[in-house]
């Protein structure tokens, strides 16, 4: 309608203020079913234009109220209606740039965050899903990735309370281990309902039962860890400085396998496989070796027996997690290698430290210059 003699630019003005907040409704109504980050960036794109829009006609209606503008009930053309509307992008934007932290605080404000529930990851578990079984599948690897997150937050969680002897939220503790429990029979039952899988899906399928039972007991081994963080804490025993350093050390290898481990297994990172092998190894060079250090303390009389059995069970449960990050991270290689037909972990992890060839060795010896060189 632009050109129109009754069609001026006091119309223009307000029916494109009145169209820039109308286009909102697409971002906000294409948010509805997004995460919270896509909703606030809608409502960041709603507020802007809401707020630019008030601001710019009352700034207009004010200067034309001093200043009695000729144009403003001139006839506008097409042209002069996309100048205005540019006029009026360059004006806001220009205004919000020293407030832009406002958009993000009232958007925050109205998508607020809840506080997270343990727990809710499994509702993903949907029966609803079974009619297609490729979607049932991949909100199963939803859950079993979050079983290794939280069972690395808790090897977090008591590798500082082992080493700085500082009390922790046990609850949260309980509560990261009672929920990789309760993933571990939900998943089971929930994947014997799961039919018609392709071939594909079905070594898929095969291992992720697999992975389930290995977070599960990785999450055992940091509940033994909580054990030894209790007795050691509950008898006041400190370790040498030089068992502190080696645990230290430990503590290190094994958070790092852990992490890649979640990586590989949640992006399918078949690669990582390499490196936690040789990590595995080094970590059971590591034990063997801090082992044989600690007896020699003992027998030397730089520590105590008290210390010496706790030091022993802690470094074990380190190399008993790794053993079982390195069997995800050969699940992971395995489903990658589409030329196999066979679901052997001993024979494939042999075939992945043979076929990682230099890589293989490389990390083997960036680990070891990393970590046992220095506890040698």
């Amino acid at each position: 309608i632009g050109g129109c003699a009754a069609f001026g630019l006091r119309a223009a003005a307000g029916t494109l203020m009145g169209q820039n907040i109308g286009t909102c409704v697409t971002a906000l109504l294409s948010a509805l079913g997004a995460n919270k980050n896509a909703k606030r960036a809608a409502m960041i794109h709603f507020y802007f234009n809401l707020i630019g829009s008030a601001v710019f006609i009352i700034g207009v209606y004010s200067l034309k109220s001093l200043f009695h503008f000729e144009f403003w009930d001139m006839a506008i053309d097409k042209g002069g209606i996309a100048n205005f509307h540019t006029l009026f992008n360059i004006c806001a934007t220009v205004i919000f740039i020293p407030f832009r932290n406002v958009l993000v605080w009232l958007a925050e404000k109205t998508i607020r965050s809840k506080e997270v529930i343990i727990g809710e990851d499994l509702d993903l578990l949907d029966e609803r899903f079974y009619e297609t079984p490729a979607i049932a599948l991949e909100q199963c690897n939803k859950v079993v990735s979050s079983m290794g997150v939280y069972a690395l937050i808790n090897i977090q969680m008591v590798n500082r309370g082992i080493l700085e002897h500082k009390p922790f939220h046990v609850e949260n503790f309980r509560e990261n281990e009672n929920y990789i429990d309760r993933c571990e029979t939900r998943l089971n039952q929930y994947m014997l309902g799961i039919k018609g899988l392709s071939e594909r899906s079905k070594r898929s399928y095969e291992e992720m039962m697999h992975a389930i039972g290995d977070f599960e007991r990785i999450g055992d081994y940091a509940e033994n860890l909580l054990d030894q963080y209790n007795l050691v804490s509950e008898q006041g025993l400190v370790f040498s400085a030089s068992a502190t350093a080696e645990l230290s050390l430990m503590q290190r290898a094994t958070e790092e396998i852990m992490e890649l481990t979640n990586d590989a297994y949640s992006f399918a990172d078949s690669s990582a496989s390499v490196r936690i092998e040789a990590l595995e190894s080094v970590i059971d060079a590591m034990r063997e070796s801090l082992k044989s250090q600690h007896i020699a303390r003992l027998q030397n009389g730089e520590c105590t027996v008290n210390t010496g059995i706790p030091f022993l069970d802690i470094i074990h449960n380190y190399e008993k997690i790794s053993d079982h990050c390195s069997n995800i991270g050969v699940y992971v290689a395995m489903y990658a290698d589409t030329e196999s037909d066979r679901f052997d972990i001993h024979e494939y992890r042999k075939v992945t430290q043979s076929l990682g060839g230099e890589k293989y060795q490389y990390w083997i010896q960036h680990y070891e210059e990393k970590y046992l060189k220095p506890v040698m």
